[in-house]
This record gives C-alpha cells, sequence and structure tokens, in this order.
C-alpha cells in the first residue's frame, strides 16, 4: 500500500476523477469497486481510506469547528462527500466509517463487485495523515492559523461518528481514531 502523502501527491487527483462523482454512496462506492473503472484506479484501497479522511475531516470540523469548516473545504482536495446523497443508496447516516463497511463489505453492487481489504495498521496510517498532518498543514495558512486543534481532537475522541471500523478475522471491530492517531 502506497503511503498517504505520496499517494495523495501522485495518484489522488486521477483517481478522483476516474470516480467521476462528488457524492460518496454505497451506488458511487460500488461503481468504483466494479471493473471497469476499479481496473482504471492508481489504488482503490488508497482512495477509499483518502474519501474516509477526507469526509472525515469535513464532518468534524462542521460539527466541531463551524466557524473554520469552510476554510477548511476550500483548503481540502476535492473529495465524494457523503452528504451529496440523498438517496439512501447504502451508506447510513453519511457517517464517515460507513465508507469502510461498505468498501470492506459492499451488499450491492454488479456482478464484479469486490470489497477490499483492509487492517487497522493501513487505517491507522491514513487517519494520522489526515487528523495530523493535514490538519497542521491547514493550520500554516492564513485561514487556519486560529484552528483550535486541542479543543478539536477532545470533541473528535467523544464524537461516535468519528470512529473506524475494520473487519477482522475476530469479525467486525470499531475504533476511536484520535487514540490510534496518538
Amino acid at each position: 500500500m502506497m503511503p498517504p502523502s505520496e499517494y495523495m501527491k501522485l495518484h489522488y487527483s486521477e483517481d478522483y476523477l476516474t470516480f467521476a462523482s462528488n457524492s460518496m454512496c454505497g451506488f458511487s462506492m460500488a461503481d468504483a469497486l466494479s471493473n471497469p473503472k476499479r481496473a482504471k484506479m492508481h489504488g482503490i484501497r488508497e482512495f477509499t481510506l483518502s474519501q474516509f479522511g477526507l469526509n472525515l475531516l469535513n464532518q468534524a470540523t462542521y460539527a466541531h469547528c463551524p466557524s473554520h469548516s469552510y476554510a477548511w473545504k476550500r483548503f481540502s482536495p476535492p473529495f465524494a462527500d457523503t452528504h451529496c446523497c440523498f438517496s439512501g443508496h447504502g451508506m447510513g447516516s453519511h457517517v464517515p466509517h460507513s465508507i469502510l463497511r461498505f468498501a470492506q463489505e459492499p451488499f450491492f453492487g454488479r456482478g464484479d463487485t469486490q470489497g477490499i481489504s483492509l487492517t487497522w495498521d493501513e487505517i491507522r496510517e491514513y487517519s494520522r495523515y489526515f487528523l495530523c498532518d493535514q490538519i497542521e498543514a491547514f493550520m500554516m495558512t492564513p485561514e487556519g492559523a486560529d484552528f483550535p486543534r486541542d479543543t478539536f481532537y477532545a470533541a473528535v475522541e467523544r464524537d461516535y461518528d468519528c470512529t473506524a471500523c475494520c473487519h477482522t478475522p475476530e469479525g467486525w471491530q470499531s475504533r476511536h481514531l484520535i487514540s490510534m492517531t496518538k
């Protein structure tokens, strides 16, 4: 698996164009998990983890730092937003961790739709990149200079929507992200 900073720099934009939707839902994800679109992507696992990280930051800044949420969205690369699907295409409540759940175990799609395997280490690496490195980069901008990082992290740690899920040999597990990134 490609490290997040390398993937974001080299392949994310092209994979986002291949994904071809600004909406993240079960329908658009099932499409990306099916050929021929899946075969055109540089990294479906990396793309999925990036969508999770970007949606998580979008949700968390909106919920916990609303005065910075629009500045964050302008700073952020474009992403397929879970809030842009109102048809209920399989991602419950528009929570970011539904991206991980559906990608690992899609429950609809064409016959060639295949889920992806993820590990806690991969989820941790990408979560750390978005929650730490990207927040730090945002804080280096004029609009993000006064971002209340410590307050934000404390709020994220208490927010059930800011969890990740992974299908392990023991079954489905969930973890809060702040504890994973420390």
